[in-house]
């Protein structure tokens, strides 16, 4: 059976595990509040919408166990799948009480004690069939939809807090306080044209830091930090020595990057593995 990357199986799990998630999220909801609407029964709402949590958790307790065996089954470095699948929120850290509730049948409990063999196994370098089509170097920016929106919400911010000054309505004040805040310092990020990551063939360098060839650094990996609407994806790396500005490492935010965390930190070890080959 061919083996898959760990970014292959975090993706494969977030489309059969977490997307359903999200669906059955918005159609509960929807259905919650347009059923009983259409056919006056209002006392139905809260119950339909109290019902849509457990049916996601009764999807993700089915779900996460298949896709659990079926990806410990065909990765080769189940201890990076196992860090990444808990920093994608796609499994709970072992042990806690939220993984007790996965739904798993005596069969699958058996395979999943099987596959607790391959732990004690190390990891190893993950080859990347390079296809050549990723250049010497790339460069990392903001998002032009992010930048285009930022601009398109501070003036329209601004258009509506002179026409309510103009109209003599004192909230327009308000309004016109917090577009000055936003663009002070809010706007200035997402307008930044400068490369916010330049990698290449001998290393990597950020907006943080100055340039650290791949022969210091230690560990790169995108991780997702926070919960929910506050949940943001960061590029993390650490050095084997200090940098000329005396850090360990460097943590930058890639959430609204025009690059993906995923494609990114696939790059990322594209570079490294160019380096290796050639040194």
């Amino acid at each position: 059976m061919k083996t898959i990357t760990v970014n292959q199986a975090i993706t494969r799990g977030q489309q059969f595990v977490n997307y359903p998630i999200t669906g059955i999220f918005i159609l509960g909801f929807a259905l919650s509040i347009f059923l009983p609407i259409r056919y006056q029964i209002l006392w139905l709402i809260p119950i339909g919408l109290v019902l849509t949590f457990p049916l996601m958790w009764l999807w993700w307790s089915v779900a996460i166990t298949y896709w659990r065996i079926w990806a410990f089954t065909n990765v080769r470095n189940v201890h990076e799948l196992r860090e990444k699948a808990v920093n994608r929120k796609l499994i709970w850290p072992a042990g806690s009480w939220f993984e007790k509730t996965e739904i798993r049948t005596t069969a699958q409990k058996q395979k999943l004690r099987e596959l607790q063999q391959k732990f004690k196994l190390d990891d190893i370098l993950e080859h990347i069939n390079d296809d050549g089509k990723i250049p010497f170097e790339t460069k990392i920016y903001y998002s032009k939809v992010t930048r285009w929106f930022s601009l398109l919400l501070a003036l329209g911010m601004g258009s509506v807090a002179l026409y309510l000054v103009i109209e003599g309505e004192l909230y327009g004040y308000f309004i016109m306080v917090l577009t000055g805040l936003y663009s002070f310092f809010v706007l200035p990020k997402y307008t930044d044209t400068k490369p916010q990551i330049i990698v290449n063939e001998k290393g990597i360098k950020t907006v943080n830091t100055e340039f650290v060839g791949w022969q210091h650094v230690k560990k790169v990996s995108a991780k997702l930090i926070g919960q929910g609407k506050n949940a943001k994806w960061y590029l993390d790396m650490d050095f084997k020595k200090q940098d000329t500005g005396g850090n360990w490492g460097d943590q930058i935010e890639i959430t609204d990057f025009d690059t993906s965390p995923n494609k990114l930190e696939d790059m990322v070890r594209l570079y490294r593995q160019r380096y290796r080959e050639k040194n």
